[in-house]
């Protein structure tokens, strides 16, 4: 349904008669990856410069590199095309359509047909399917949003269409973005400073994202593949900074600066089709039935119609059945052949899952098969092939092994723990088991040691295995080792010694969310009273051992206050606010002037909170620079009280 809704944006807004890429120009394509791409000028009608940013993985900040000072023009209003691999922008003092190749250069297309000259055009965003370019278009005179435009890229007179923007207020919508996990189209409006949902008739609704007060606009948004948005705004008239945001609720965080522009926009390519296909059971007998499950993960803002997949199982195996297609899939080859052939799928938005049963052949060895995927946009692939995600390389074929008598119990010899249970347990993939102690199913629990047999039938005939059962002759321990006593707020790793191996760990808490993992070996914990920390281990053989220890905390009282900030909005010492190493509640947080009147004043919050400090506001103005004074009270976990005050000075 998602992927119908999709469709409507560029059913209502333009029609079309054709489908395929525009033609190339003599630049390269941009690779569709994970990089963001910011346009930015320093008035509207210069001259655009081009900036390619890298996310960090490790702190999600983006690294702006300049990748060409100028495109040539003035270009707003951005998407990539996911079919043909270029930026399309719009220049919006002129009303031409640019197209932008991986030289950085805007390489002019022409003013589109039927273009509203009596509008201005600064946030634009590329439909998913690559054929529609949208625009916000806002009145010149009255500085509101008038209409959503759409512009046919494919050419060749680039002709337009619109629907009137309805909103329940006059909207100055800044940037435009389609979601690429749900296609829907946002936008960040400047005059709410939040974000909004766009539909397809036009109408704007923003009733479930948060405003962002600190924000005077947000010029530029992105997605990358993650499904993380990103956008680049303000605090003031110039943009400056890169901004994490929530797309739940709309907030935003910042994050690192970037290239000052009074005018950006940006885009990205998020988008993304996977396909997996996997076996299970990975090893099963000759001439049994195993199941290869398809799986196709679809991000790509939008559905696909008319795919087609065809895959080719060895010789000798067979077809017995197909499950839960996926809608209008017409199966044109398939049971009874070892060929599958698949056409009319219709590919939705989120993840697209059937099954194929196959019977074995009767041969053992290694068998590899692999489907393939087509018709995708060029940027994602064109022909997509299957991945086994249990292999390290991409695109891996899926293996199944076919195995011989000897492999039906994986296992020649195993341990029993003293007093112990050791499941035994056979290929689940045959028809019948015939255990020399009388069980009869694949799998079964024993308690005394001993040589085990089992005869296991399939169409083939029948297999045997046996598997020895030894006790193990040392017990299996562990002991923690007690940490020194520890100040609240200090974070330490728990220690053990064993004489196991390959041990699994199952530690416990009494609050375990001071447990930094429960199922590694040494966790890190940062307890802010006496605990008691439990720890149970598990070998290779099904032994376990346990052991606890009590850790010491001594309270602690330090609470440091910064003695000077600058409010300037570079992200760097903005806010005053109180911070130490134990989690105390600020009961109360004053802010005096040199003259003793009170310009702040804040309630029930906590040390180490930027949200619960000063910004240099206060009875709705800006504070001068200056030294004040500052007093607290605070509560600590063993409810004992704190008072403190000290000046500090704030610098413009």
């Amino acid at each position: 349904m998602k992927g119908i809704i999709r469709h409507s944006f560029e059913i209502l807004l333009i029609s079309l008669c054709c489908i395929g890429p525009p033609v190339q120009v003599s630049a390269q394509p941009i690779p569709c990856d994970e990089r963001l791409y910011l346009f930015t000028s320093e008035f509207i009608g210069t001259p655009t410069a081009a900036h390619v940013n890298t996310i960090n993985p490790a702190n999600g900040r983006p690294l702006p590199t300049l990748w060409n000072n100028t495109t040539g023009t003035f270009i707003s209003a951005v998407g990539y095309n996911v079919y043909d691999g270029y930026i399309y922008g719009f220049n919006t003092t002129t009303y031409e359509l640019f197209r932008i190749g991986a030289d950085g250069v805007a390489v002019n297309l022409g003013v589109p047909n039927g273009i509203d000259k009596t509008l201005v055009y600064y946030a634009g965003a590329l439909s998913p399917l690559g054929r529609t370019l949208f625009l916000v278009g806002r009145d010149r005179e009255t500085d509101i949003d008038r209409k959503l435009v759409s512009v046919n890229i494919l050419g060749p007179t680039y002709g337009t269409g619109f629907v009137s923007i309805v909103a329940d207020w006059k909207t100055r919508i800044e940037s435009i973005v389609f979601d690429p996990d749900f296609g829907l189209l946002l936008g960040f409006d400047r005059n709410t400073r939040r974000l909004v949902n766009i539909s397809s008739g036009g109408f704007v609704t923003s009733n479930r994202y948060e405003v962002n007060n600190q924000l005077v606009t947000i010029g530029s948004l992105f997605f990358t593949p993650q499904g993380q948005l990103y956008g680049y705004g303000a605090t003031g008239t110039t943009e400056t900074h890169f901004y994490v945001i929530d797309r739940n609720d709309g907030r935003a965080t910042l994050v690192s600066p970037g290239p000052i522009g009074r005018v950006t926009d940006g885009c990205s390519c998020p988008y993304r089709i996977t396909f997996d296909k996997t076996v299970s059971p990975r090893e099963a007998l000759p001439c049994t039935e195993v199941t290869y499950r398809y799986r196709i993960t679809n991000t790509a803002g939008t559905s696909f119609t008319q795919v087609e997949i065809r895959d080719s199982f060895p010789e000798g195996f067979v077809i017995t059945d197909i499950r839960n297609l996926p809608p209008i899939g017409e199966v044109q080859s398939g049971i009874g052949s070892n060929k599958l052939l698949v056409k009319r799928l219709h590919i939705l938005l989120g993840d697209n899952e059937f099954e194929v049963k196959v019977r074995t052949s009767s041969q053992t060895g290694v068998y590899r098969s692999q489907a393939v995927m087509t018709p995708t946009p060029l940027m994602l692939g064109g022909l997509l092939r299957s991945d086994d995600p249990a292999i390290a390389q991409s695109e891996a074929p899926t293996e199944l092994r076919v195995i011989p008598d000897e492999q039906i119990i994986a296992d020649t010899l195993l341990y029993l723990c003293p007093g112990g249970t050791r499941r035994l347990e056979a290929n689940r993939s045959a028809g019948t088991y015939q255990w020399s102690n009388g069980a009869t199913g694949p799998t079964q629990d024993i308690q005394v040691p001993g040589t085990y047999s089992v005869i296991a039938a399939t169409e083939c005939g029948f297999f045997y295995d046996t598997v020895q059962v030894l006790p193990v002759q040392t017990p299996l321990f562990i002991k923690l080792e007690a940490p020194p006593i520890i100040e609240q707020g200090d974070r330490i790793a728990l220690q053990y010694t064993s004489n196991g191996s390959n041990l699994r760990f199952q530690w416990r808490a009494d609050d375990p969310t001071l447990l930094s993992c429960t199922d590694c070996p040494r966790p890190f914990v940062s307890p802010l009273r006496d605990a008691v920390y439990q720890v149970t281990v598990t070998d290779a053989n099904g032994c376990s051992a346990s052991d606890e220890v009590l850790v010491k905390v001594i309270p602690v009282r330090n609470i440091f206050a910064p003695t000077a900030f600058s409010p300037n909005g570079d992200g760097i010492n903005d806010v005053f606010y109180l911070q130490g190493k134990t989690n105390a509640r600020i009961l109360h947080l004053r802010i005096f002037d040199r003259w003793g009147n009170q310009v702040f004043q804040i309630r029930n919050g906590y040390l180490n909170d930027p949200a619960f400090g000063w910004n240099g506001e206060g009875h709705n103005r800006t504070a001068e620079s200056g030294i004040y004074i500052f007093t607290a009270e605070l509560e600590f976990e063993d409810n004992a009280r704190k008072r403190i005050s000290g000046e500090l000075q704030l610098l413009r």
